[in-house]
């Protein structure tokens, strides 16, 4: 025995799958340098039963992004490290795009910025914020959902020129947070209702700000909306796409910013495969 008769092994029972039911190929290529070929490797053989990190760990969010702005900011969007004066870190690991966050947050302490942290655990990044906010693990969505709540509930919604055509669905979303009053909630995140009420004020009231979510909101339950509400956060609060908020980057050429037609994008939609359990999307 040995790695030829191993791969021959294999091989014959990759050829019986497909030549059966390819659909019953499941596999998993975890973290490297090779996704576009594995992808092709699994559209060729005739299963959509394949992932890579990124299922894991980001879909989530570029699906949150797509459906509230649009577009996918995590992959060509970033808070604007130069010149916000207000920045909320929800939930990032500290070896997350670790060099540009140390490079950004230098940045940030050295204009005068504030830094706020919520994390459940005041390692890394959340070490060196002004203000750390502790956060039961799980319930990111409930405080997001909140503080949207005083959002509105205070008349701190404000969108400027250059959101004020594009933006839709306000109502809904006031609807939607209607019933997540921070008294009502404060208990599942451990978070007190004061802070959760002081928190979206002081977004609303800063000169710019912006929030950033990552691995810690979106690979937890709910954790598309908790994405989701992150990125409206920023709408709502007029922080996104201005100096000093969230911003879009636009490549010289070529780059999936440009494309499509002018404040539209592309589109996009779901709904292609579905699981073969319970029939998600």
């Amino acid at each position: 025995s040995g790695w030829d008769e191993a791969l021959e092994m294999l091989a014959a029972r990759l050829a019986h799958i497909r030549a059966t039911e390819p659909r019953r190929l499941a596999f998993f290529t975890g973290r490297d340098q090779m996704q576009a070929l594995t992808g092709l490797w699994a559209q060729q053989y005739g299963t959509p039963n394949w992932a890579a990190h990124g299922g894991f760990c980001s879909v989530n969010v570029a699906a949150a992004g797509l459906y509230s702005i649009g577009y996918s900011f995590w992959e060509f969007g970033a808070p604007d490290w130069d010149r916000a004066k207000y920045f909320v870190m929800w939930g990032v690991a500290e070896d997350h795009a670790s060099n540009p966050i140390k490079i950004g947050l230098e940045k940030l302490k050295r204009g005068g910025a504030k830094f706020v942290s919520v994390n459940p655990v005041r390692t890394g990044y959340s070490s060196i914020a002004d203000e750390w906010v502790p956060i039961r693990p799980g319930t990111d969505a409930l405080l997001l959902a909140a503080m949207v709540h005083v959002m509105f509930a205070e008349d701190l919604v404000r969108l400027p020129e250059h959101l004020r055509t594009d933006v839709a669905g306000l109502d809904a979303l006031r609807g939607a947070v209607g019933r997540f009053a921070p008294g009502e909630v404060a208990a599942a995140p451990g978070v007190e209702a004061d802070d959760i009420v002081r928190l979206p004020r002081a977004f609303a009231a800063a000169p710019s700000a912006a929030m950033y979510g990552r691995m810690g909101v979106n690979t937890v339950a709910c954790g598309t909306t908790s994405a989701w509400l992150v990125d409206a956060m920023n709408v709502i609060s007029g922080n996104l796409d201005r100096p000093g908020g969230a911003m879009f980057t636009l490549p010289a050429v070529g780059g999936a910013t440009v494309r499509g037609a002018p404040r539209v994008g592309k589109g996009f939609r779901t709904g292609r495969g579905h699981s073969r359990g319970r029939g998600f999307p």
